[in-house]
């Protein structure tokens, strides 16, 4: 069985929201394009308004990090269609390095939605 668009668009969404780091979100991002597209804006969209969308998708965590993270994610998402996936998660990171395949992720700031330390004055 084949997914559908709208289901490969909510299984890539729900990937990059869930990925261990941000090279992890950025491949998930590069390898489904649909995911910069007006159906996952709306999903993204609809999951935001709903607080206990955040509550499934980080289970454990506390609701308001929960929510900003989500929060989070909506805006890098937004960046990335305006201005490209690498060039919004290098302002987003705020290192200046390239996130590609060839830096190695252990490299690249870690995402832990426990612990998370971002870079929050980029996405406010």
């Amino acid at each position: 069985m084949t997914e559908s668009g709208s289901e490969r668009v909510l299984v890539g969404l729900i990937g990059f929201l869930r990925a261990e780091n941000w090279p992890a979100s950025r491949r998930i991002l590069i390898e489904c394009p649909e995911l910069l597209g007006d159906a996952a804006e709306h999903a993204m969209s609809a999951m935001t308004a709903d607080p206990a969308a955040a509550l499934m998708l980080y289970p454990g965590l506390d609701p308001a990090k929960a929510a900003r993270l989500l929060r989070m994610h909506e805006a890098l998402l937004s960046r990335c269609r305006q201005i490209g996936v690498y060039d919004a998660f290098t302002e987003m990171t705020g290192t200046g390095e390239d996130l590609t395949e060839t830096t190695g992720e252990s490299e690249d700031p870690p995402r832990d939605p426990k612990g998370a330390v971002f870079n929050q004055g980029k996405l406010g």
